[in-house]
């Protein structure tokens, strides 16, 4: 089975967030401020999805992610354009 656009997006996040907190808990519901994501942890996993995805993610877009549910749809929106 092919994996979704979501859960791909949730998995790269999942991956990048659980390196440092095995124990951690994600839903797409969780906000990254939550989930210990700063503003580098933001640009480590703005890399992967650009390379995943072949999208350009944009610093300004970046500050207004709140939640893994908002990445999953800025993915969605860049690969509409």
């Amino acid at each position: 089975m092919v994996p979704s656009l979501e859960d791909e997006v949730f998995e790269s996040i999942r991956k990048t967030c659980t390196q440092e907190m095995p124990s951690l808990t994600l839903t797409r519901e969780s906000k990254l401020a939550d989930l210990g994501i700063d503003s580098m942890k933001m640009i480590e996993i703005a890399y992967l999805l650009e390379k995943r995805f072949g999208i350009e993610v944009k610093q300004e877009i970046l500050l207004q992610l709140t939640d893994i549910n908002s990445v999953i749809e800025m993915v969605r929106s860049e690969l509409a354009q």
